[in-house]
């Protein structure tokens, strides 16, 4: 059984690196949301 998201892989090509988000990443994404300038 699959367990969602501790069995996404990471994606890393040496520069460039894909997870799955984090618990951590929620004030981030929050802060993103709320600035017009990315909402645009």
């Amino acid at each position: 059984m699959n367990r969602w998201p501790e069995d996404v892989p990471e994606l890393y090509d040496g520069t460039v690196r894909l997870r799955a988000h984090r618990d951590t990443d929620v004030p981030g994404m929050v802060e993103m949301c709320r600035d017009p300038v990315s909402n645009r």
